[in-house]
């Protein structure tokens, strides 16, 4: 089993990486993992969570701003501009994209996730009251065991 710490399981150039976030329980073994790797990682916390890994700058919004201001441009103005009419275009971030004043098709969509919210508060229900039961027999077992 290769060891995720292990700086040769990655052959990946040092680069310079910026987490949002980083010290939650997913992203702190991401950072440090990095971190492992020879990254020069920079986090961005507002400090509601754990501490950050050893060797990585922290910084603040108006920091983050201030050093992205200062990085050189890798997108040219043309690029971005293709980015931006990619973005705003439905069929970007959805498979199936509704088509303009399709309110049926709007209304469907809602239904079935209206349904499927539906089935998970009945699936809630069913866990609380099955872990209540279970709490009612366990007393009741303990009830009989104790003199």
């Amino acid at each position: 089993m290769v060891n995720p710490l292990d700086s040769t399981a990655d052959t990946v150039a040092p680069r310079s990486l910026l987490f949002l976030g980083g010290t939650g329980v997913i992203s702190a073994a991401a950072a440090e993992r990095a971190v492992a790797l020879g990254h020069r990682l920079t986090i961005l916390n507002r400090g509601q969570s754990g501490k950050p890994p050893v060797d990585v700058a922290v910084v603040t919004d108006r920091q983050l701003l201030r050093w992205l201001n200062r990085r050189r441009p890798v997108l040219t103005p043309e690029q971005v501009s293709r980015i931006a009419t990619s973005a705003v275009l439905p069929g970007t971030w959805h498979r199936n994209p509704l088509l303009p004043g399709d309110p049926a098709g709007l209304q469907n969509r809602f239904d079935a996730l209206w349904r499927r919210v539906a089935v998970a508060r009945r699936r809630r229900t069913a866990w609380n009251l099955a872990f209540a039961a279970g709490f009612v027999a366990a007393g009741a077992v303990l009830q009989t065991l104790i003199p």
